[in-house]
């Protein structure tokens, strides 16, 4: 109702949301006690009736503090502004945000028009309004235009924000802007000073031509871009230019470094793999830190369970199922002990083993009927006969035994078969359908069959993982109170896998700003906000175009996607201004690398728009 100038007709296709919300008001409504006046629906209600309720108040609320900081702002929503703008008039409310330029830029770039007010306050614009909008691009910096919509609408937000709390009389509006110009201090600034300081004074394209600037061969590369056959090469290089970088200048620290990527879980293996194989007492070893990783990367056994839940259609690999037998919790349930991995790999490599549970599984895929051949029951037949024969010749119903075993491999090859009986047992009985209740039945015996409960891990057993512990006692409380929810919504339809994994696992992921940052050493995080912060040198991996910006394709029924209002959260939006606050945070160095060549073919790969506007 508050939004009533901006309503616009719905498309046919999307007339069952209104309907659908209708329904389910009239349903709440009938649940409501009789006297009960309060009726709010969702959180547009719940935050008018806050602010209705506030403005009603005359005394300051006692657990109210006397001041709120909001500090490293990316984005923001209205109705949090609505709520500090309340707030204002019982306590001091300081916004501190970083503005890329000291001048107005917010008409340089497309939706200015979109605001309900014209620009009122601070910092002035650096040249009169454009009557033309086709002309706006000549007085604006290329790379602020190109990257800072976000931005904008975060500064014309506070604005009228501003305006909100002076508004009020007890509030004592003051602005401060502290700019800096970074090419002050040096007598020869620097490439990256000089890019940084374009944007803070808004030089458009004019204005940069007339700067009497030349680059020198002898100058130190303050703006680097690196190319790349293989995410693990971009961090191989990485290590070398840290290296290289740490030796040249005695006063850099691991901890004035940051490299940032657009999905950890693509470059953590890696990282491991370079940084993490080396000696502490290596001269070679560069202290670091990854922040940002999901939880099943910390975790082995939430790893171990995503990759059980895909059972019913995987092909049951022989890769697959030796990643399974690493994780200790469940190797630990089968009593097959981190020695025995080699002989296990030995094992299944030289019996023939490569896919599938047996002839009836690989039929799923499409092979013909019948054809036994190297999967896990037709190399679990050859161990077997060979350790009861003895004897490498002896043919037994068209199966070879495997030769070299002996009665010390007796209790490992029945190991082997108990895992695999297990696999193939679960494969069948997590494809059907189920009602809530029997889903919490199945994957509770689940739990218990592939991992080892932590009060059966003896002092024998390998040393236990603290996040496995937690993400254990995580899963079980996190599947009974899915089943509690199901109950009190008398939810009893048959689901499928599919819907009870999601149902389960969506509530065990942690936010991401949670996760360990700033621990000391080299920092790896995730491009995401309030990581950007100042650094001596920041690197970007993975500034390639499939990578970045990241793509998050609206669903079908979203209206925001196509209703754009100034404020509104775009993921590419997101991404854009995320590089130009790493631009702007890197104080000698900024390095930017992707996978620029094909590993297989070397054919050439584009970099992000982004790095090609650069």
């Amino acid at each position: 109702s508050g939004l009533s100038q901006h309503n616009t007709p719905l498309d046919a296709e999307q007339q069952w949301q209104p309907r659908l919300w209708q329904a389910l008001i009239q349903e709440v409504q009938a649940e409501q006690p009789e006297d009960n006046a309060t009726q709010l629906f969702g959180r547009a209600d719940l935050h008018l009736a806050f602010v209705a309720a506030a403005n009603q108040h005359t005394h300051r609320p006692v657990a109210l503090p006397r001041r709120i900081i909001v500090f490293g702002l990316s984005a923001i929503a209205p109705q949090i502004l609505d709520v500090l703008a309340v707030i204002a008039r019982w306590t001091q409310v300081i916004v501190c945000l970083q503005n890329p330029c000291q001048h107005y830029w917010g008409d340089i770039i497309d939706g200015h028009q979109l605001f309900a007010t014209a620009y009122r306050g601070q910092p002035p614009r650096k040249h009169s309004p454009q009557k033309n909008p086709e002309d706006l691009h000549t007085q604006a910096n290329p790379l602020l235009a190109a990257w800072g919509r976000q931005g904008r609408d975060l500064m014309r937000l506070l604005d009228a924000f501003e305006d909100q709390i002076s508004s009020t009389e007890s509030a004592h509006n003051l602005s401060l802007a502290a700019f800096e110009s970074p090419t002050s201090p040096p007598a020869t600034p620097s490439l990256l000073a000089q890019i940084q300081d374009d944007i803070l004074e808004l030089r458009n394209p004019d204005e940069l031509q007339k700067q009497p600037r030349r680059l020198m061969p002898s100058d130190s590369p303050s703006v680097q871009f690196h190319i790349a056959h293989s995410p693990l090469r971009e961090v191989e290089i990485l290590h070398d230019q840290l290296l290289a970088a740490l030796q040249t200048d005695t006063s850099l620290n691991p901890a004035d470094i940051i490299v940032m990527v657009p999905d950890m879980a693509i470059y953590a293996p890696s990282i491991a793999a370079i940084f993490g194989r080396i000696d502490r007492q290596s001269p070679r070893y560069i202290p670091f830190s990854v922040a940002d990783q999901a939880t099943s990367q910390q975790a082995p056994l939430l790893g171990a369970l995503n990759q059980l839940l895909t059972l019913p259609h995987a092909r049951i690999g022989r890769s697959e199922m030796l990643d399974l037998l690493a994780v200790p919790r469940l190797r630990a349930r089968f009593g097959i002990k981190e020695a025995d991995l080699p002989t296990l790999h030995t094992w299944i490599n030289e019996a023939g083993i490569r896919w599938g549970i047996d002839a009836a599984h690989r039929e799923q895929f499409g092979l013909p009927a019948g054809i036994t051949q190297n999967t896990w029951m037709f190399g679990l037949n050859r161990l077997l006969l060979g350790y009861l024969s003895g004897d490498a010749q002896a043919l037994w119903q068209s199966i070879e035994p495997y030769p070299a075993m002996d009665a010390s491999n007796a209790a490992l090859i029945g190991y082997l078969a108990d895992f695999i009986e297990q696999i193939n047992r679960y494969t069948h009985q997590l494809a059907q359908t189920n009602t809530p209740q029997a889903w919490h039945q199945l994957l509770n015996r689940l739990m218990a069959d592939f991992f080892l409960e932590p009060s059966e891990w003896s002092e024998q057993n390998e040393p236990l993982i603290d996040n496995d512990l937690e993400a254990h006692e995580r899963l079980l409380d996190g599947l009974a109170r899915w089943q509690a929810d199901c109950q009190s919504a008398h939810f009893t339809q048959p689901i499928t896998l599919e819907t009870a994994r999601h149902a389960w696992l969506n509530r065990l992921e942690p936010h991401r700003l949670q996760q360990r940052f700033l621990v000391g050493g080299v920092n790896f995080a995730t491009l995401m906000p309030m990581r950007a912060i100042p650094y001596r040198h920041i690197y970007l991996l993975g500034m390639d175009d499939a990578s970045y910006p990241r793509r998050q394709p609206p669903s079908d029924f979203d209206l925001m996607a196509s209703r754009y209002r100034p404020g509104d959260r775009a993921r590419r939006d997101d991404d854009r201004y995320l590089f130009l606050e790493a631009l702007l945070a890197a104080r000698e160095k900024f390095v930017i690398s992707w996978v620029g060549r094909h590993i297989r073919n070397n054919q050439k790969r584009p970099a992000c728009v982004m790095v090609s506007q650069l």
